[in-house]
């Protein structure tokens, strides 16, 4: 709706296979974090699971600060900041995998199938970075059928997702109990749908 021509979404298994190509197992949760299901790999203790940074090819203070993460120190806001601005996207993803796994070490990654549904571009507030508002009046202004919305919902409950992040513009002819009747139709209908 905002103009993308990718596609919309992946499919559970590209998702899973995304997941385990990366060296890591799946696991389905739904939007209150209760596993849906079961990860099909066991988990061995015992299995090497060390993940690599490239920090080498940094500046010394950036090598610095990615030994001490190594090292399991908890990073001062100087250390922190110097990271931000200075090191590579790879060795900030490695460093805090680094991070996750010390927390987390069992390698499960996991997810929630859920859909976003812009149920108006319609928005007062203008803000430069959005590409999908449109002013009030404006001709692709839209406000989301109920019709529509069930469709999106029904497509997304058909392909395993069990939440909807409802996202939309600032609209000034939208009244509070517009918000209250749909959310109310949307929990009556589907009662186990999380709506995000």
């Amino acid at each position: 709706m905002a103009g993308a021509r990718s596609a919309q979404a992946l499919s559970i298994e590209q998702l899973e296979r995304m997941i385990r190509d990366s060296g890591f197992i799946p696991c389905r949760r739904n939007a209150i974090f209760k596993q849906v299901v079961q990860p099909e790999t066991k988990y061995e203790p015992s299995s090497p699971f060390a993940p690599s940074h490239s920090a080498f090819s940094e500046n010394e203070d950036v090598r610095r600060i990615a030994e001490d993460v190594e090292n399991g120190k908890r990073l001062s806001y100087k250390d922190a900041e110097t990271l931000y601005y200075q090191a590579s996207l790879e060795t900030l993803a490695s460093l805090a995998h680094i991070v996750r796994c010390t927390k987390h070490p069992k390698p499960i990654v996991t997810y929630v199938g859920d859909r976003n549904i812009n149920y108006s571009n319609i928005c007062v507030c203008g803000c430069r970075f959005c590409a999908f508002f449109r002013p009030p009046d404006h001709p692709e202004g839209y406000v989301i059928d109920r019709e529509t919305m069930r469709d999106k919902i029904e497509e997304t409950l058909k392909l395993g997702g069990t939440q909807i992040l409802l996202q939309g513009g600032h609209n000034p002819s939208l009244p509070f109990e517009w918000y209250e009747d749909l959310l109310s139709w949307m929990h009556t209908t589907w009662p186990d749908l999380h709506i995000h």
